[in-house]
């Protein structure tokens, strides 16, 4: 069994940027990191990545440079632990607005958070034996959109992955889980150098991304444009005429409208968009 850690991260005013991240691996490499990462955060409050980068909150007061110190530590210690494999998607917000301007704001965790859980099972269905993903959450307003995907994957026996993934999602909280806290971080990671990219302050490369990125271990993808126009494309093509796509509406009891279609598409299907 595989056990894999998620979180979201996203702008200070959600205007930019949204990202969910996450890391897996065996129980035992979690074991062994979770010694690492507890002792190197010893004397500082629990690890919050955004927080910890800019002393603020919880590390109000506390020497700014000992806190990207210790990011920079927390972020070699990743980079060094060769048996976990990382992954995490953003997606520019301004563009999701201009594709889909009648859709609600929730979808592009669904969509961040169906690339990352695929991610999840892609490495289970690799492995040597193949292995079972369970997955863990931290806490968030979304947990009812994660529920939903979940439910749908696991009712769907011709997903490439069908099988490697137990079915659930759990949610537990940040606090008491050095794990979720390892999925904060590569979140962060994903979320940053997106915005970086195109937030009002255009900056360069974090060398964090890049020590992570380096180790092959660690990936990142990014939605913008191309990828989101893509997928609206051929959201806009599909009608409730296809038998496949109809079955699975009658199935579940939907209704043809563009938020189905993107669920059909990417989450089932995995079409629409091209890293």
């Amino acid at each position: 069994m595989l056990s894999a850690f998620g979180d979201e991260s996203a702008d200070e005013k959600e205007q930019y940027v949204f990202a969910v991240g996450g890391v897996v691996a065996q129980r035992g490499e979690w074991d062994e990191l979770k010694l690492a990462w507890d002792e190197r955060n010893q004397g500082f409050p629990t690890f919050h990545a955004a927080n910890c980068e800019s002393a603020r909150e919880e590390y109000k007061g506390l020497d700014v440079g000992a806190c990207k110190e210790l990011y920079a530590d927390l972020v070699r210690l990743l980079a060094e632990a060769k048996g976990l494999l990382g992954f995490a998607s953003a997606v520019s917000l301004p563009d999701y607005r201009k594709a889909f301007p009648e859709l609600p704001m929730d979808l592009p965790y669904f969509l961040c958070f169906s690339r990352v859980l695929n991610h999840f099972t892609e490495v289970s269905f690799l492995s040597v034996p193949q292995e079972v993903a369970e997955v863990t959450f931290d806490h968030s307003r979304h947990e009812y959109n994660a529920t939903e995907l979940c439910r749908l994957i696991a009712e769907d026996s011709e997903w490439r992955f069908f099988g490697h993934f137990d079915g659930d999602v759990r949610f537990s909280c940040r606090k008491n889980s050095s794990e979720l806290q390892v999925a904060d971080l590569i979140a962060r990671e994903g979320m940053k150098h997106l915005y970086n990219q195109i937030g009002p302050d255009k900056r360069g490369t974090r060398r964090s991304i890049n020590a992570l990125a380096d180790t092959k271990r660690f990936k990142f993808e990014f939605m913008q444009h191309v990828a989101l126009s893509g997928l609206k494309s051929k959201a806009d093509a599909l009608h409730s005429e296809n038998t496949d796509y109809r079955g699975w509406l009658e199935m579940r009891g939907l209704v043809d409208n563009l938020s189905n279609r993107l669920k059909y598409l990417w989450v089932l299907r995995h079409e629409g968009f091209t890293p």
